[in-house]
């Protein structure tokens, strides 16, 4: 438990006669989310001269992106709601104000997404670079709209990581891409030709596909 509360009575609701000691109990248990304020932190930031560097040299604030005045954690958290759940950018923004106090503008929102993904952009190639050199890949594709218009998503993953790759293009330019034009492992894939270009150790097609010969003209 994080919080105990009392409920008692000094008199009786209806007749407003003055009660007495209470003669039995009961608990509940409830569960809900605190109320949320805007926290504002001053870092106070400071420079030591470096003799061998010959400069001025700062330790890194980590609460948030480089010159930006908002959290990480908003940001995450926004990004997470938007791209993942579906909430529209207009309504995070009175989402935030609503629940939290927090002004910000559709622009700052989308601008700090930017900056996020600058940021993670190393680390999510460096997923794909593991995926391309698996010893056991899962591939495929699927339709995917972005502003009404028909893009594809692509999907490498193996057990523990997972690449996606989101192109107007479902050809084999985008499975180069990944993996080159040799595949040292087995790639487990449909009979889609663009997985036809791609040189492996081995391809296992799908059970479904194989067995309903859907697909297999492609």
């Amino acid at each position: 438990m994080h919080k105990y509360k009392e409920h008692t009575l000094d008199h009786y609701p209806y007749c407003q006669t003055h009660v007495k000691d209470p003669i039995q109990n009961y608990q509940r248990h409830i569960e809900d989310i605190p109320p949320v304020e805007p926290e504002v932190t001053e870092h106070t930031v400071y420079g030591y001269w470096c003799p061998q560097c010959r400069k001025i040299v700062f330790p890194a604030v980590l609460d948030a992106l480089p010159n930006s005045m908002i959290g990480l954690r908003l940001v995450v958290f926004t990004a997470w709601l938007h791209y993942l759940v579906g909430v529209s950018v207009s309504n995070l923004v009175k989402m935030l104000s609503v629940i939290s106090t927090i002004k910000i503008s559709a622009g700052g929102l989308t601008q700090a997404w930017k900056n996020l993904a600058s940021t993670l952009e190393p680390l999510y190639n460096e997923i794909g670079c593991k995926a391309a050199s698996s010893a056991v890949l899962n591939a495929d594709e699927t339709g995917w709209r972005l502003n009404g218009t028909t893009h594809w998503l692509w999907c490498f993953a193996t057990k523990k990581l997972c690449c996606y790759v989101i192109t107007k293009s479902r050809g084999s330019p985008v499975v180069k891409k990944v993996l080159h034009t040799i595949f040292k492992g087995i790639l487990i894939c449909d009979f889609w030709g663009a997985y036809n270009k791609v040189s492996a150790l081995a391809k296992q097609r799908c059970f479904y596909h194989l067995c309903t010969g859907i697909g297999q003209s492609g």
